[in-house]
C-alpha cells in the first residue's frame, strides 16, 4: 500500500522510524566492513629472483658464546628468558586473545631453540632444516597463507640484497620478520628475528649466531 501526504499520522511516524532504523543498520554494516578491512593486513611480494652473490647452503651450529658477547648490539627490546623458554600460563590465555599471539608461541613456531640448521639454497627456493628434523621451504617472491606453529599468517619471502627476508603477519596485525645473512666471509650465519605488534611499545629483536659445523 502506498501512502501520500494524506496518510494517517501514526502510519507516517512508523514509516519515519523504520526509515531511521534502516539507515542506522546500513551505517553500522558499513562501519563494520571498514573495520574488517582495517584488521586485514596485507604484505607485498618481493625478491622473486635468486641471487648469485651469496650462498647460505651449509650445516650450521649455534654459537651461544658469541651471542652472549654480542648481546649489547641487539636493537630494541629483547625477550625475557621466561618468554623464550615457556608459554604464557593457561590463566592468561583468555586475557591475551585481544593482544594477538604471545611472543613465546611465535618463537615455538619459528623453532627458536634449534641448535643446528641445515640450509639448502636452490634456484627457486630456500630450505631450512631445524635440528636436522623439521624442514621449512621458502620460495623466492612467494606470497602465501602459512603457519608459524599454530598461528595462521600471510607470508612473503625473498632476497633483499644479500639477506634472505621472511615476513609474516597474523590476522591481528602482529608482524614477524626473519632474516638470514652471512658474516666473516661466509663462515658465520646470522639469524635475526623481529616481532612487532600494537601491544608492544617497540619491536623485539633477537639475534642468533651460527658457525659452520665441522
Amino acid at each position: 500500500m502506498r501512502y501520500g501526504k494524506h496518510a494517517p499520522e501514526g502510519q507516517l511516524w512508523t514509516l519515519r522510524v523504520n526509515s531511521f532504523c534502516w539507515r542506522r543498520s546500513a551505517l553500522v554494516l558499513v562501519l563494520f566492513g571498514l573495520a574488517g578491512c582495517a584488521q586485514a593486513p596485507d604484505l607485498l611480494a618481493f625478491g622473486g629472483a635468486t641471487t648469485a652473490k651469496v650462498d647460505l647452503t651449509g650445516d650450521w651450529q649455534r654459537d651461544t658464546v658469541l651471542e652472549q658477547e654480542k648481546q649489547d648490539l641487539v636493537l630494541g627490546e629483547s625477550l625475557p628468558v621466561e618468554l623464550e623458554t615457556r608459554r604464557a600460563p593457561r590463566s592468561n590465555q583468555r586475557s591475551r586473545r585481544n593482544q594477538g599471539p604471545s611472543p613465546a608461541l611465535i618463537l615455538d613456531g619459528l623453532y627458536f631453540h634449534a641448535r643446528k640448521l641445515r640450509l639448502t639454497q636452490e634456484a627457486t627456493a630456500l630450505f631450512v632444516k631445524f635440528d636436522l628434523a623439521r624442514v621449512r621451504e621458502y620460495r623466492y617472491g612467494e606470497k602465501t597463507d602459512a603457519n608459524v606453529g599454530v598461528v595462521g599468517v600471510l607470508r612473503v619471502s625473498g632476497w633483499e640484497n644479500d639477506t634472505y627476508l621472511i615476513k609474516s603477519v597474523s590476522d591481528d596485525g602482529t608482524l614477524i620478520q626473519e632474516r638470514y645473512s652471512l658474516e666473516e666471509r661466509g663462515l658465520r650465519l646470522v639469524r635475526q628475528i623481529t616481532i612487532s605488534s600494537k601491544s608492544m611499545d617497540e619491536p623485539r629483536v633477537m639475534v642468533q649466531n651460527y658457525s659452520r659445523a665441522p
